[in-house]
């Protein structure tokens, strides 16, 4: 059953008025701390690195990164298939999917 709302005081007003002052500040500085990390992240730092600073575990960073960072394109590329793209680029090849897109544009 919910119950019915009661009038408040004046000095309660004024502390739920302080509750939502303090309620705005944190979601301003959780924004900015998540923000950060993700930011860390893109410019190439580890987790480590980035856990150590922020004085948390590794995992939480990754978490974090997971839930609020960039979305992945579809199909991740490993490490690997960079690698594989970087030096046939360098060497002038082409992989099937560029001769692909390049006839489907024709």
């Amino acid at each position: 059953m919910a119950r019915k709302s009661q009038q408040l005081s004046a000095d309660q007003a004024k502390e739920i008025s302080d509750v939502r002052r303090s309620a705005r500040a944190r979601a301003r500085a959780n924004e900015a701390y998540i923000h950060s990390i993700v930011k860390a992240r893109q410019s190439g730092a580890t987790f480590a690195v980035i856990a150590r600073a922020a004085n948390v575990s590794s995992q939480a960073v990754q978490e974090i990164v997971r839930r609020h960072g960039a979305p992945q394109q579809s199909g991740r590329a490993t490490v690997t298939d960079i690698e594989r793209a970087r030096h046939s680029h360098a060497r002038g090849e082409s992989d099937d999917r560029d001769s692909e897109r390049t006839a489907a544009a024709d």
